[in-house]
C-alpha cells in the first residue's frame, strides 16, 4: 500500500470467462479460481484503495477507457 500512495502500481488480473466483461461499476468481487497457463491476463493500474460498505478494495484503472465498468475503473 506504501506504493500505491506514492504512484500506480501495474497489476495484473485473470479475466477469463463472463464475470470480467460484464462488470458495469461498483466493487468487482470475484471468488479465485483454479489458475493456470492458460488463464487471460489483463494489465491494469491499481491507482488507490479504500473501503466500501466497510470492506477493504483496491481501486483499479483499466485500459479499456471510459466505457468500460465505472467510468474506466
Amino acid at each position: 500500500m506504501r506504493a500505491v500512495k506514492k504512484q500506480p502500481v501495474v497489476v495484473t488480473v485473470a479475466v477469463d470467462g463472463p464475470h470480467f466483461d460484464e462488470y458495469c461499476g461498483g466493487v468487482y468481487n470475484h471468488e479465485p479460481g483454479y489458475f493456470n497457463l492458460d488463464t487471460t491476463l489483463h494489465g491494469m493500474l491499481l491507482v488507490g484503495f479504500g473501503k466500501h460498505h466497510g470492506e477493504d478494495c483496491w481501486i483499479l484503472q483499466n485500459s479499456y477507457g471510459t466505457g468500460f465498468g465505472d467510468e474506466g475503473f
